[in-house]
């Protein structure tokens, strides 16, 4: 079931072929992959006459490839030209590098020739070129293949096709050949090995904590070589992080007819998403799936994703495949970059004909209103369950048949490792299981998403390995789980594909799925997948649908009917594995993560569409709306361009602008309001052109006491004299005459009436807090004073303070709305904040109040908290224990997740958390040594605990020791351990055998 989402999607327009192949490319070689560069951002780059750079590469060459260099040159003409009657691309307009770059403006520049770049060190095939600009460098990003990555700590026997960058300035002369942090271990992480087609951009996804995003190739083309595209974070363009897995296979777009049978779809540059209600506008390159870079019948579409990269709507297309006999009649293809320039947006692709002829194209982007199908909306996320691996642990909350441990490895997209838990795989083919507590009603909900991260073999021994759900491992009736069946055992067995294993439906037969598993221990010379390979994969239920779609990282890849299964019975998380012969050894299989969440097919809470209002001038268009209940601020468009505070300036008199609005809240933006337009007014004097006077009748303008004169005529040619001037200081109407005079002397006059009016008195701002809120203990809140006003002029200062309630920090970065953290105890309270605005003329408001109403802290389970999570320690300096003596050492615990806790000042409070008694311990070789809070060896003080280390009865021969800290909370008589030997923050503690004597 879907919903209708009013917006807007792309518009393209074809403009043609951008231009030929390049003149200096090998033969037999084609190009593709334009990516434009703005000379503004390019280092000394001459950007008046060359506004644009093109970069483009080989096609998979013979050679070593290459990258190759095009200028727009402005002198030649403009990017696009009119040829009876219709836009098209200039062609002519287009220069290679090696043509223009002996000219004065690029002698900075050393490189002359094209290509202007090839990497002739580790690995070769220098392709796909993408250039982002990170503070001052340029960095180039390219595909290279025959890459060892033995020497950087990778995987040997094979080598691999990678991501590496080089370095410039001047966008021509790059240096290095550095190896990106986007390649990863195919020996341990799912796909091929393969990393390439990197396409990096600034971010604009506000949920996305990174600042630029991108996304690459992740393993091969076809479904036997892996998972084939990541998506990847960075805050400084050069250190990657892997943050999403996804397929090329989207099984729900099938119910599309657009978009046919056996297509594929690869996401385009995410960089460049638009906000669309609650989602974003992404591009797709659409075609039938293969390898090697031949890509056929393709064609670019537009879809919207949510802010986790699902796709939720049906795919529109964008831009077609040509006709019969076009040069892109076979193939539009790798969308990868826009440029705007002056106003407009322009897509590049990579065209083929039915020839085989590869050339570039261009198109021309604008918004249209579209009603968009949401067919999923993901709306009112819960989760149902998770569980992680945590570093040096193992995956809570699951009952294990066999012992399990931990188990860290590298895959060099991210800076710390990925934690594994490795479960016991008897070698006499006993099953080995882990299984939740909890159970999941399916029916309770709308959809079910069940992910299991990064699980998957240790080797290529045969084994059968199921994970999903299940409603009881001893006695089953309901089973929803993948299935990876054992492979033959020989070296030479191919990848396999996923199986959907279905117990209590219709049809209980397996159902195939498109991802895939690795099987072979010579894996590397199929371009296959590891049988070690660890897996992003999970399934999608939606009950009313009678619908299980299988998923691969964030990709929905095949679509199975379960009609007939019982969703209302209890179900459980499992995984279970076992060898299918007898083994001279136990071994082990692994798992990272399980997550399940559920979803309702309601639309997201989005404001409603506001109601728009414009005002005008000459040169100016304001916009403003209602009031929209449960908005939180709104956004205003001219012209595709956006502001917050709906005023626009600088705009040419007598000119047509398309305007809307749209209300926003943190879930999203509304459907815009009604789309207009409106055009600015004429100027408001007149012109005078010498000899000849245009205007001879007389035109009011109106202009303010205090403010400079000067009156509005013009000549082209001559002199202007202007008689009768005004008195600025003293309001009334004044007559002026101008007089134009050429150089023949003739003459020409016009006269003009001037109003002038007294300085209006400014009024102060009017100050608004934001509505009131209820919040949670310990959780950030927001403070949103942008409903302030000032009615003839701009707010400049923000001023909070708080009046009520216990003190909390405000971070002040955005004036506006600041932020806090709400206190955490075990009674609610109110805090208040006052709020006075000053405007850009030093004017105050009046106080405006806003109250925050901080719940008290649940604490339901505090001996389940803190069993769960890691404190810090701290202690006065360095830990001493003095036999028979009374000093005391003074402690304090902090919790990493403050959730359902009492602190103070961030420290966990023994007395308000219901601990009953605190022992310390140690162990020896005589037993266990006690001291506890039954005595007066440990006191306590909220969140201190002073205690006197000389009391715990050790033997003289110790000289340090690491004690125990436990707690006891309630009734509760086994005790929880906060910190110990072995455990991040455990103290030592300095153990003096003997006390000073008096002598």
């Amino acid at each position: 079931m879907g919903i209708a989402l009013n917006g807007f999607s792309t518009k393209a327009t074809k403009l043609g072929m951008i231009f030929p192949p390049h003149s200096q490319l090998g033969e037999g070689e084609v190009e593709y992959w334009t990516w434009p560069l703005a000379g503004s951002d390019v280092e000394g780059w001459p950007s008046e006459r060359y506004p644009i750079l093109f970069y483009t590469s080989s096609d998979h060459s013979k050679g070593d490839g290459g990258i190759y260099l095009r200028v727009w040159d402005r002198n030649l003409g403009e990017l696009t030209k009119i040829v009876d009657g219709v836009e098209v691309a200039n062609q002519d307009a287009i220069v290679e590098w090696q043509d223009i770059s002996s000219r004065a403006e690029f002698s900075h520049i050393t490189k002359k020739t094209n290509p202007i770049f090839v990497d002739n060190g580790n690995g070769k095939q220098t392709e796909t070129p993408s250039v982002i600009k990170v503070g001052s460098e340029l960095l180039l990003y390219y595909h290279n293949s025959g890459v060892d990555l033995v020497g950087y700590g990778g995987p040997g026997g094979k080598s691999y096709q990678a991501t590496k960058y080089a370095v410039g300035a001047n966008g021509v002369d790059f240096e290095g050949n550095n190896l990106s942090t986007l390649w990863y271990d195919a020996f341990q992480v799912e796909g091929d090995g393969h990393n390439g087609y990197f396409v990096p951009e600034v971010n604009n996804i506000s949920d996305f904590p990174y600042t630029y995003i991108g996304k690459s190739l992740h393993g091969g083309g076809v479904g036997t070589h892996g998972s084939s595209q990541a998506i990847f974070g960075s805050n400084d363009g050069k250190v990657w992080e892997k943050t999403h897995m996804l397929q090329v296979n989207y099984g729900p777009l099938r119910d599309d007819p657009s978009f046919g049978s056996g297509r594929v779809a690869n996401f385009g540059n995410l960089g460049e998403v638009k906000k669309e209600g609650a989602y974003y506008r992404a591009r797709l390159h659409n075609r039938f799936q293969v390898s090697g870079g031949a890509s056929t019948e393709g064609f670019i579409a537009e879809v919207l994703i949510d802010k986790n990269f699902n796709i939720v709507s049906y795919a529109k297309q964008v831009v077609a495949r040509g006709g019969s006999g076009e040069f892109d009649n076979e193939q539009v293809g790798s969308c990868q970059k826009t440029i705007t320039f002056e106003g407009k947006t322009y897509g590049f692709y990579k065209a083929i004909s039915s020839s085989g002829n590869h050339t570039q194209g261009v198109y021309l982007l604008e918004d249209e209103p579209y009603t968009w199908d949401v067919y999923e909306t993901l709306a009112e996320k819960q989760t149902l369950f998770e569980t992680y691996t945590p570093e040096n642990g193992i995956a809570p909350d699951l009952v294990y048949s066999h012992a399990p441990s931990y188990r860290g490895v590298n895959d060099f997209s991210t800076t710390v490792p990925l934690h594994y838990t490795s479960i016991v795989l008897p070698a006499d083919t006993t099953p080995s299981t882990a299984i939740t507590t909890q159970s999941i009603d399916l029916s309770a909900y709308d959809v079910v998403d069940v992910y299991f991260d990064k699980i998957g073999k240790n080797n290529k021994i045969q084994q059968v390995l199921e994970f999903g759900l299940i409603d009881d491992l001893a006695s089953e009736t309901s089973r929803l789980a993948f299935l990876w069946p054992a492979s033959n055992g020989l070296d030479t067995a191919r990848s396999q594909a996923m199986r959907i294993s279905v117990l209590g439906a219709s049809d209980e037969t397996d159902r195939i799925t498109g991802n895939y598993f690795g099987q072979s221990a010579n894996w590397r010379d199929y371009d296959d997948e590891s049988p070690a390979a660890k897996h992003h994969c999970g399934f999608r239920i939606i009950p009313s649908e009678n619908k299980l779609i299988a998923l691969e990282g964030v990709s929905q890849t095949t679509v199975h009917d379960i009609t007939g299964f019982d969703y209302t019975k209890p179900l459980k998380v499992f995984v279970r594995n076992r060898l299918t012969n007898s083994q001279g050894s136990n071994s082990i299989f692994s798992i990272s993560d399980i997550r399940v969440y559920a979803y309702s097919h309601d639309a997201i809470a989005v404001p409603a569409a506001p109601t728009l209002t414009t005002n005008k001038t000459s040169t100016s268009v304001t916009l403003s709306t209602n009031s929209v209940s449960g908005a939180t601020g709104y956004k205003y468009f001219l012209d595709g361009i956006e502001q917050t505070d709906g005023n626009f300036t600088g705009l040419e008199p007598e000119t047509e602008y398309t305007v809307y609005a749209r209300a926003v809240n943190a879930l999203g933006d509304s459907e815009p309001s009604t789309i207009q337009t409106v055009t600015t007014d004429a100027a408001g004097t007149p012109d005078t052109t010498a000899p000849v006077v245009t205007n001879n009748g007389p035109a009011t303008i109106t202009i303010t006491v205090g403010d400079t004169y000067t009156p509005d005529f013009s000549t082209n040619e001559g002199t202007l004299s202007i008689s009768n001037p005004v008195d600025t200081s003293t309001a009334g109407t004044y007559t002026v005459t101008a007089t134009a005079t050429d150089a023949a002397g003739n003459t020409g006059s016009a006269t003009q009436t001037v109003i002038v009016e007294e300085v209006p008195v400014n009024q102060p701002p009017t100050a608004n807090a934001g509505p009131d809120q209820s919040v949670a203990a310990a959780t950030q809140f927001t403070l949103d004073g942008t409903g302030s006003q000032d009615t003839d002029g701009t707010i400049v200062e923000w001023r909070w303070t708080q009046t009520a309630g216990d003190t909390v920090t405000l971070d002040l970065e955005n004036p506006a709305r600041p932020t806090a953290t709400s206190p955490s105890k075990t009674t609610a309270q109110r805090l208040t904040f006052q709020l006075i605005t000053v405007d850009d003329e030093d004017a105050v408001s009046s106080p405006s109040l806003v109250n925050i109403d901080v719940a008290a802290v649940v604490q339901n389970d505090v001996l389940n908290i803190i069993d769960k999570i890691s404190f810090t320690f701290e202690s006065d300096g360095m830990i001493t224990a003095f036999p028979g003596r009374a000093n005391r050492e003074t402690f304090r615990l902090k919790p990493s997740d403050p959730t359902g806790l009492v602190l103070e000042d961030g420290w966990f409070d023994f007395e308000a958390n219901d601990v009953r008694r605190v022992e310390i311990s140690m162990l020896e070789t005589t037993g266990v040594k006690i001291i506890s809070t039954d005595t007066d060896s440990i006191t306590r003080e909220r969140s201190k605990l002073h205690v006197r280390m000389g009391d715990m009865p050790i033997k003289s021969s110790t000289k340090e020791f690491e004690p125990t800290v436990s707690v006891f909370v309630g009734e509760d008589e086994r005790g929880v351990v906060m910190t110990a030997p072995g455990l991040s923050g455990a103290p030592k503690v300095k153990y003096y055998s003997t006390t000073a004597r008096a002598v």
